[in-house]
């Protein structure tokens, strides 16, 4: 009675809020029926799971805490869930009901075209990625569970009820749970599921989207998964010459035996399809993806990007391009500064006075008479037979004080520079003999 599905009376009222009528489609995780919520009044879709989940607290404890995460969940490509519960000995799931039919319903008619399963498996993988960064990992991708509205929408069901079922209480005589065709290597190898199990599951579901046939064929559930383990799938263009040969090898990337070879997120999935995509389809979709967030190769940094955009960012290509930047801004401040050539000015700084204007100044009474110093004689002073022949010549008239101690003279500029033979002097000429005769008679 381990797998037994409840089924209710064609009267069934649950929690006393929610009518359960007519069967919509059956499965191996439950009967979803339709129903009508008497409180919101509104349609809704009544998923009826196998009643050992109510006979095993741990399982009935685990579907409740499933739901829960599942129905924080709120994405455009996820069926909403609003409520969980149990109603005469079978757990029950209500959830948002879909108008439309399933992805399986749409294969049974054949392979469908390469740009509109592009579209349907990117729908898909951004649903995924909304999940998987909410700590959510389906376990269980396969047609069934993805529906196809009248308008076009892709939507995902069915968030967490593998993980719920997946007990000893529920094991199959195939010792396998879940849906052999499209479960991961790691999952048949009974290793922890994650969301690269979640991507491989979709790649076997885009498989059959171009060819209309799975990557694996067996007549049985072990002899499916010896294949999923050990053999590698043909490449879908094989089958159907038409498939571009750059889709072929996202299929074969996300069906990759390693988990560390397949896409590192469903959000790089779908920047890998929307390529292979129309125009509108890809803009619908590339909204409802959420920014994808991989490892840098070089530095190992999280680069974050938005879904369509190259999720690497080598460190090299950046620097280069801030290289690039500098050299064109150091080019532009060196024009901006460069003047164009002046015609030649003198100079206009002042000129500092020689020892012959400060003389003519003193004498004519336009300024102060400078004290010689009297620890040393000036420099320029001249000798003694330079001033007999200096007090002998007319002109002289005045006394011309000598230099300032506090303030040095000023050499003239147009000075000649002193010999390395000869002593230093002062750069400013020779004072006029009027000059020296003047300093004779003081």
């Amino acid at each position: 009675m381990g797998n037994q599905i409840m089924m209710p009376s064609p009267a069934w009222l649950i929690s006393d809020r929610y009518e359960i009528q007519e069967p919509l489609g059956r499965g191996g995780m439950g009967t979803v029926h339709r129903g009508w919520d008497r409180v919101l009044a509104r349609p809704v879709a009544v998923k009826v799971l196998p009643f050992a989940l109510s006979a095993d607290e741990a399982a009935a404890s685990r579907l409740r805490r499933e739901a829960r995460a599942a129905a924080r969940l709120n994405h455009p490509g996820i069926v909403s869930v609003f409520d969980a519960g149990v109603a005469d000995g079978a757990p029950y799931l209500v959830m948002e009901h879909v108008e439309g039919h399933t992805l399986a319903e749409e294969l049974s008619r054949g392979p469908i075209t390469s740009d509109h399963a592009a579209s349907i498996a990117a729908s898909i993988a951004a649903a995924l990625s909304v999940a998987h960064a909410a700590g959510v990992v389906h376990r269980d991708v396969k047609p069934s569970n993805v529906l196809l509205t009248p308008s076009g929408e892709v939507k995902v069901t069915d968030f967490g009820i593998a993980r719920a079922v997946d007990d000893d209480t529920l094991t199959r005589p195939s010792g396998i749970v879940g849906s052999a065709p499209y479960l991961s290597p790691e999952q048949l190898r009974g290793e922890v599921a994650d969301a690269r199990s979640d991507i491989y599951a979709l790649g076997v579901v885009l498989f059959q989207m171009l060819t209309g046939r799975l990557p694996f064929e067996a007549d049985t559930a072990v002899a499916m998964a010896f294949k999923h383990l050990e053999e590698q799938p043909r490449q879908p263009a094989e089958l159907e010459p038409g498939i571009p040969e750059a889709l072929d090898a996202v299929v074969l990337r996300a069906l990759a035996k390693d988990p560390a070879d397949r896409f590192d997120s469903a959000g790089e999935l779908v920047a890998a399809l929307l390529p292979f995509m129309r125009e509108a389809d890809a803009s619908a979709v590339a909204s409802t993806a959420p920014p994808i967030r991989t490892s840098d190769e070089d530095t190992g940094e999280l680069a974050e990007t938005e879904a369509g955009a190259p999720a690497r960012r080598p460190r090299w290509a950046l620097l280069a391009v801030l290289a690039l930047l500098a050299v064109t801004t150091w080019m532009v401040v060196m024009a901006i500064r460069s003047p164009e050539p002046a015609p030649a000015v003198d100079d206009p700084r002042p000129s500092t006075p020689n020892r012959a204007q400060r003389t003519e100044g003193s004498t004519s009474g336009g300024g102060p008479i400078e004290q010689p110093s009297p620890d040393r004689e000036p420099d320029d002073a001249p000798g003694p037979d330079q001033q007999k022949d200096d007090a002998g010549e007319p002109g002289s008239s005045g006394s011309t004080p000598p230099p300032s101690p506090t303030e040095p003279p000023s050499p003239d500029p147009t000075s000649p520079e002193p010999s390395p033979s000869s002593p230093a002097t002062p750069a400013s000429p020779p004072p006029s003999p009027g000059t020296e005769s003047a300093l004779v008679q003081g």
